[in-house]
């Protein structure tokens, strides 16, 4: 058994530079830009007053596809002390009846596919240590104060929102570019580009670009650090993590020149410990629980994830239940059994495939749109075969 902690260092860095950043930030500065346009400082703290104050009783459930308006209802949220749940519409129905049921107390949650047990509302805990997790990054990534963020990761997931609300406290720009990477790409310069692998390495292969202070990848295994950092430009660092964890580990490129595929090394006030090939994370936002979700090991002080430890499926950075794939799909009226695979993605790396046994015909694609609003995007098989039973 090996361990490994991180150091407090980082986050008191990162303290003192949010505190500079935020006291010499001018109202005047952009703080949101997106397809529609951009919003300064002022802009944006007098659009989160102004939504505060007329926010109904109760938790507010941040359920949109418009970005802007996720970003602005969670502020206003936390600036009028209630309960935000952020549930993504990709998430389907379940996900939203979950988060409207759900006695998380005041602070976000956000909307987990299970990594941990059953999909549901996972609340990221508040005090001084995990607020030293969240923002011990900043003490870490060589970027500029009041940085330009050019993001690339939806705000309604855990690493888009954090990203969001570390360039606010900054003083920096945030850039959301989720649908729509024009945005960035008409900005000339971004200090720092974010976003799932994915989504990064489809940013790469696109014509026009700005240039690029670093990368920061996020919310998914990354395995192609060096290619990556040659087509964009710029150097990589990768933050890993989960969505009920936070972010417990950050490889720099020094990091994987020294160990090559490690996800680095954990932030302040994780603990990582290596338990028979299983790694055993405690995190402040886990309130000192134990987090197993990963095989890997630890190596010199440098933590390695080689997959999943459990049977759920990683589909383009979403963590997905087979188990719960099957109940939903049984649940279906003929339906006597399924058999489920797992094949590759050319574009999500693995996916689900689906075979069901049924006594009476079905349509595959009226079954897939029931999982995809049931389950969410991810969760949808890619195929569906139908196979009759019985007379």
């Amino acid at each position: 058994m090996s361990e490994v902690r991180g150091r407090w260092s980082p986050a008191l860095l990162a303290a003192a530079r949010i505190a500079v950043g935020t006291a010499t930030a001018r109202p005047s500065s952009p703080a949101w830009t997106d397809a529609r346009g951009t919003l300064t400082r002022d802009d944006l703290a007098r659009t989160v007053l102004a939504t505060a104050r007329e926010l109904p009783p109760g938790p507010v459930v941040v359920h949109s596809e418009d970005q802007r308006a996720v970003a602005v209802e969670s502020l206003a949220g936390l600036v009028a002390r209630r309960s935000v749940r952020i549930v993504p519409p990709s998430a389907g129905a379940t996900a939203l009846e979950s988060a409207r049921r759900s006695s998380a107390g005041r602070g976000v949650s956000f909307f987990t596919s299970g990594s941990t047990g059953d999909p549901t509302l996972r609340h990221t805990r508040r005090g001084p240590l995990a607020t030293a997790q969240l923002i011990s990054p900043l003490g870490l990534l060589p970027i500029p104060r009041h940085p330009s963020v050019g993001c690339l990761s939806p705000v309604d997931h855990g690493h888009g929102w954090s990203v969001l609300l570390l360039t606010l406290l900054l003083g920096g720009h945030f850039i959301s570019a989720t649908r729509d990477a024009r945005p960035i790409r008409a900005a000339g310069r971004v200090d720092l580009l974010t976003g799932l692998p994915l989504l990064l390495r489809e940013f790469a292969s696109a014509a026009t670009r700005p240039r690029i202070g670093l990368v920061l990848s996020g919310s998914d295994r990354l395995e192609d650090a060096d290619d990556l950092a040659t087509r964009l430009g710029a150097p990589v660092y990768d933050a890993y993590g989960s969505t009920e964890a936070g972010t417990l580990c950050l490889a720099s490129p020094e990091d994987r020149l020294r160990s090559p595929g490690t996800v680095g090394r954990p932030l302040s006030g994780v603990r990582i410990r290596e338990r028979e090939g299983v790694l055993e994370a405690r995190s402040p936002m886990l309130g000192g629980a134990a987090f197993r979700g990963d095989r890997g090991h630890i190596s010199d002080g440098l933590v390695h994830v080689s997959g999943r430890a459990d049977s759920s499926v990683v589909t383009g950075g979403v963590v997905t239940d087979p188990a719960r794939l099957r109940q939903s799909l049984l649940a279906i009226e003929g339906v006597e059994s399924v058999d489920l695979e797992v094949v590759g993605d050319p574009r999500f790396g693995t996916r689900q495939a689906a075979t069901l046994h049924a006594r009476h015909p079905l349509d595959p694609e009226d079954v897939r749109a029931r999982i995809r609003a049931e389950l969410g995007a991810a969760a949808t098989p890619a195929r569906v075969r139908i196979v009759r039973i019985g007379p």
